[in-house]
């Protein structure tokens, strides 16, 4: 929606009644401008919840696929992912720096002969997912066990890049 507000007029017809009708078409613009704003303000402090207020349904957020959880142990990091149906050919375990990506593909479970799906919830095609690691870790100590579709990968620390404190050094100018 566009308001245009025009304060010009012909020289024929200057009237009260045309400033009057300039006064209203801006008061309304004002009116429409502090809603959207308090709309807004709303938005930003109340997020999801002030959308629900007006009627407007937030689209559902799309969760990071697959998940997985990540633990952070004394001597390792494991990270378990569900993969079902995946084989233990169908998945690559990849580690880069800090960096772990799985990648793979979940299988489509076709529907049997003679029947029609009316509904499908279940993902399936191709994945890959990296998550950056809390810890250094031993690229030489990395295992990777898929059963009963779980998929876990342990993840030795690397003891040698342990923290330490680095002393700063102090110069003085003089």
């Amino acid at each position: 929606m566009t308001i245009h507000a025009s304060a010009t007029s012909s020289s024929s017809h200057t009237s009260s009644h045309a400033g009057a009708s300039s006064s209203t078409v801006q008061s309304a613009v004002d009116r429409v401008r502090s809603e959207v704003e308090r709309l807004v303000e709303t938005a930003v402090n109340q997020g999801e919840k002030a959308l629900d207020a007006v009627g407007i349904k937030a689209p559902p957020r799309k969760q990071p696929f697959p998940p997985l959880d990540l633990t952070d142990a004394p001597d390792a990091v494991v990270v378990r992912v569900d993969l079902p149906g995946v084989k233990p050919g169908g998945v690559t375990v990849d580690l880069s720096g800090s960096i772990l990506t799985i990648a793979g593909s979940l299988p489509a479970f076709p529907a049997a002969p003679g029947t029609t799906p009316a509904l499908r919830e279940r993902p399936h095609g191709a994945f890959s997912r990296s998550v950056s690691l809390p810890a250094a870790v031993d690229p030489a100590g990395v295992s990777a066990e898929l059963k009963d579709g779980l998929l876990t990968v342990t993840l030795a620390k690397n003891a040698s890049a342990s923290s330490h404190s680095i002393p700063v050094n102090a110069h003085s100018r003089e």
